[in-house]
């Protein structure tokens, strides 16, 4: 029930998503409030929505390198480009609720001709009629009703002459196809919507028509000119129409009502989109100062959906497209405030919010930091607000689980967290302040192990990784709460897991039984080989939350290029230029980062998207760089040479600022940086030339802090060497040397939550011995230091169910037992001998 009409304007740019704030009885209308996704791009290009089914598909066009290219979304797959019969442009414009998409497109005599578009093929609805029909040559599909009917627009051969016609076409055998005759006096004829019982509307010359049973009729009997855009299941129609040099104007037509005419916003135009089954229409109208904004009318009044946001930061909604059964609508949104340009608009898909909200959890963790998850069937993007009472609001976008989280910090006592826009929709949290200190875990190592290399991590916290045993050989390795399970290999020798999503998908690279290096994926527990280029080698690197893998791969002639798998097919992203290149991080909108030679094959740091390619992000003054990680703003991190002395140095770089130096530790030298959250926190390594050594760092605030300066002073750890991976809760994994073995070990840094310690107890035994015993939900081979008078730390190591203990051999007396950083956190004992 979908127009084929749409606003012809040239799409560019970027626009955020927003929320639809309010409740039923909260909103400016009283309706429910909507959750707003924005919908991505069409290879880099800004696109327009046109329909969407009851699955939430959704198809239009996209401007693309300067023509029209028909595209189909859904929140599995994003926006895919639907192609063409062998010309240069498509659209299109209608999608049923069995998948199959109508619209046009050119053939390979750039003629425009109607097609089909259903299970990935492409038809000229030309070719399924009974026999080519010399008659017709079908130009334009302009809807399809769930019973397979579609119409349109063509020309027909009457009494020897090309006449323009609608039609209705059913595809389901046996096939036939109908003209759709002007009414009386009437020269020419276009179909544009069809309902489930088969009446159509269109045009007519000056006229919007009504087919009903193949019969023409008018809607109006008057000297302007009209278009009906839609008709619902119920009769009922939308379109606009022109008065005089005035318009055009929206307008709803019913056989009870007649023609309404809908008004403005307060400009001087509207036009009418789309109608559905409870008679709302949307659409576009003019505000008084010029500008446009989506309407939807409803109960005889036009409402502004900006007025239904009471947060109105990120976008308007310029223009309503298209609604399924199910209440969702889609929309083009521009940008506020504007950045340069009043033609940047997207694509954006609005669902009910409420009604799909499926649990809040609202928790503490780490002393005073709230922590708000929204569980939800909203589809991936979608933004929703949280608001802890009163006035204080946060946002976030829908994940791949359907799942939004926010933060705060620094909140005491107990909180009460509201999702925005639905009432009653609450949770509640009692945080308490706790010292702003860090506790070490050891994530040890393999059986008969040396070694261990964590260098990826999740939110749930689980790490992956590599272990070495005594030989030396590595093992892909991964960490969920105890000792590192061996991920085994692909029957080679050795295998590295590198990178890890919120789901739980795993990715590296394994030697196989012919001594080839493969890139894999880890999924349920299995490992499965996902190609190259048509290479021998390969390794993957880092996974995004939609399951899109980046790494390197060879090709067919040998040479290292960087690697991008979706749905497990390898894509060759180039280079800058010179003979190899690697990717080495994605962030969840497809964005890839990684370094490639460039013409006189230096390594230098690249950013890839989608239909714009690999764009050199430069130095820092020296011949090369690095970028490893980066976050869903698209800041990037890396390290790249300076000019004089040429120096390894830590950089941030951003759209806006470029590539800027990090700096390094007093009296150091060099740093790198590897990883950075979406909270901008940033780690890495830095050198201390005075000792020779690297140390793990964090960037943070705008300052670089040496790791080992925010521990405990304990008999653990020498130094905490690299800091490789943050997750969004700001734990951070990395790899150092312990006191007691001369070798590298991994190590987990979560700020201390000193109500994870259940239970503390001391007690005096014969001869002076005093114990203190730990029960705790620490993560097992945490470390903690407890000390006696303030004096003689004892290093405790935290086992599988949560234990620690220590002894110590006292005089006797009254002695003081406290657990570092817990300042308060202290028990005494007195002992006799």
């Amino acid at each position: 029930m979908k127009s084929a009409l749409s606003p012809q304007v040239i799409l560019k740019g970027l626009v955020t998503v927003l929320c639809f704030l309010g409740w039923r009885t909260a909103s400016a209308s009283g309706q429910d409030a909507y959750a707003v996704a924005h919908l991505g791009r069409l290879n880099g290009f800004t696109a327009t929505p046109t329909d969407m089914n009851d699955d939430r598909v959704v198809v239009g066009y996209a401007r693309v390198d300067g023509v029209n290219r028909a595209f189909s979304w859904t929140g599995q797959s994003g926006m895919v480009d639907l192609g063409t019969l062998g010309g240069t442009r498509s659209e299109a414009h209608a999608v049923n609720n069995a998948g199959q998409i109508v619209g046009w497109s050119r053939d390979e005599t750039e003629q425009s001709v109607a097609v089909l578009w259903e299970d990935g093929r492409i038809v000229n609805l030309n070719d399924l009629l009974q026999r080519r029909n010399p008659e017709w040559r079908l130009q334009e599909a302009a809807d399809i009703n769930d019973r397979g009917v579609v119409v349109g627009t063509g020309l027909v051969m009457l009494d020897g002459q090309w006449r323009r016609r609608g039609f209705v076409m059913k595809l389901s055998l046996p096939r036939r196809i109908s003209p759709l005759p002007p009414p009386e006096n009437g020269r020419e004829s276009r179909a544009l919507a069809i309902n489930r019982h088969g009446q159509v509307v269109g045009a007519s010359d000056n006229y919007a028509v009504i087919w009903k049973d193949g019969e023409a009729r008018k809607l109006a009997w008057m000297s302007v000119y009209l278009y009906a855009m839609d008709i619902n299941d119920l009769g009922q129609v939308a379109g606009s129409r022109v008065v005089g040099f005035n318009g055009p104007f929206a307008f709803f037509w019913s056989e009870e009502s007649g023609l309404v005419d809908l008004g403005t916003l307060g400009g001087n135009t509207s036009e009418a989109r789309v109608i559905d089954n409870d008679g709302r229409v949307f659409g576009t109208s003019r505000l008084s100062d010029g500008s446009t904004a989506a309407f939807v009318w409803r109960d005889g009044q036009m409402t502004d959906l900006n007025d239904e946001v009471p947060a109105r930061a990120h976008v308007s909604l310029t223009s309503g497209q298209g609604v399924n059964r199910k209440g969702n609508f889609i929309a083009l949104g521009r940008p506020v405030p504007q950045d340069g340009d009043n033609n940047v608009v997207d694509a954006y898909l609005a669902t009910p919010l409420c009604n799909n909200i499926t649990g809040l959890d609202v928790r503490c963790w780490q002393g005073d930091a709230l922590q708000a998850t929204l569980k939800s069937r909203l589809p991936v993007g979608s933004v929703v607000g949280f608001e802890i009472q009163p006035g204080e609001a946060r946002q976030a976008a829908v994940d791949a689980r359907g799942r939004a989280t926010v933060e705060w910090k620094q909140k005491s006592n107990l909180q009460k967290v509201c999702l925005v826009g639905c009432q009653g929709v609450c949770g509640e949290a009692e945080c308490f302040p706790e010292p702003q200190a860090y506790i070490v875990a050891d994530l040890g190592s393999v059986p008969d192990g040396i070694t261990s290399f964590p260098y990826a991590l999740n939110n749930d916290g689980t790490i992956v990784g590599v272990a070495a045993n005594r030989f030396g050989v590595e093992r892909a390795v991964v960490w969920q709460g105890g000792w590192p399970t061996d991920l085994g290999t692909l029957g080679g020798r050795e295998s590295r897991a590198v990178g890890v999503n919120e789901a739980g998908l795993i990715v590296g690279a394994s030697y196989d039984l012919e001594g080839r290096y493969r890139p894999v994926v880890w999924k349920e527990g299995r490992m499965r080989d996902i190609g190259t280029l048509g290479g021998r080698d390969g390794s993957a690197y880092a996974v995004n939350q939609i399951g899109q893998i980046v790494g390197r791969s060879n090709n067919i002639e040998g040479a290292t290029i960087a690697t991008l798998w979706t749905n497990e097919t390898p894509q060759n992203l180039g280079t800058l230029g010179g003979r190899y290149s690697t990717a080495t991080a994605i962030n969840d909108s497809g964005d890839v980062v990684g370094y490639a030679a460039n013409e006189s094959d230096d390594s230098n740091a690249f950013f890839w998207r989608e239909g714009e390619g690999m764009r050199n992000l430069g130095t820092l003054g020296g011949l090369r760089s690095y970028s490893y990680g980066m976050n869903n703003s698209g800041h990037v991190v890396g390290w790249a040479n300076t000019e004089q002395p040429s120096v390894e140095h830590a950089f941030l770089w951003t759209e806006r600022d470029g590539m800027r130096d990090l700096g390094v530790l007093v009296e150091g030298k060099e740093s790198r940086a590897h990883d950075i959250n979406d909270a901008s926190q940033i780690v890495g390594s830095a050198d201390v030339e005075a000792e020779r050594i690297q140390h793990a760092v964090l960037w943070e605030n705008g300052e670089l802090i040496d790791l080992n300066d925010l521990v405990p002073a304990t008999c653990a750890w020498e130094y905490l060497r690299i800091a490789w991976a943050i997750n969004e809760r700001g734990d951070i994994i990395g790899d150092g040397m312990r006191d007691d073995f001369d070798r590298n070990t991994g190590f987990l840094m979560t700020k201390a939550f000193c109500g994870d310690v259940r239970r503390f107890t001391v007690k005096c035994g014969r001869n002076g011995k005093l114990t203190a015993s730990l029960q705790t939900t620490y993560r097992r081979g945490t470390i903690l230091t407890l000390s006696t008078d303030g004096q003689d730390p004892q290093c405790v190591t935290i086992d599988a169910v949560g234990r620690g203990k220590a002894k110590w051999t006292v005089e006797p007396g009254e002695h003081q037992i406290c657990v570092d950083p817990c300042r308060d956190m202290c028990r005494t004992a007195v002992c006799r001998w």
